[in-house]
């Protein structure tokens, strides 16, 4: 009977170490695999980034920038927000999963997405060019 117990248990405790080390040579193989795709990943996220940047800016930006200014505090949060919601809708659920799954978690992704498009806006050219042009035509 007692050799039976001790059976068992070592049994039990073989299956644990054999899921363990299954699961743990699975979450290894698919960060390989994800390291091995990072390029793939990163132009897939980029061609959604800079189509959802072009129909944001198109549509909500573009009213500040031909002033010479940026949108800022509520508006901002405002625009920032179309953008994340809009490259969500374009890319689609199945390539926002994988995405998520990219970089571990949503909030990464989405943190991601809004240091692209800060960088974008703050690399807007048509503010500069009025900018300018305002500066030149009060000067002269």
């Amino acid at each position: 009977m007692i050799y039976c117990l001790t059976f068992i248990f070592c049994f039990l405790l073989f299956l644990v170490f054999l899921f363990y080390s299954v699961n743990k040579f699975e979450n290894m193989f698919v960060q390989f695999t994800y390291m091995n795709k990072y390029k793939i990943y990163s132009e897939l996220l980029t061609f959604f980034l800079d189509r959802s940047y072009d129909i944001v800016y198109k549509d909500q930006i573009i009213a500040y920038s031909s002033q010479g200014l940026k949108p800022g505090g509520d508006e901002l949060e405002t625009i920032k927000r179309n953008f994340v919601k809009l490259t969500f809708e374009l890319a689609g659920e199945n390539v926002i999963d994988s995405l998520t799954k990219f970089y571990k978690t949503r909030t990464a992704l989405i943190n991601n997405m809004l240091i692209y498009f800060s960088t974008r806006l703050d690399s807007d050219e048509l503010v500069d060019l009025v900018s300018q042009h305002k500066t030149k035509k009060e000067e002269g």
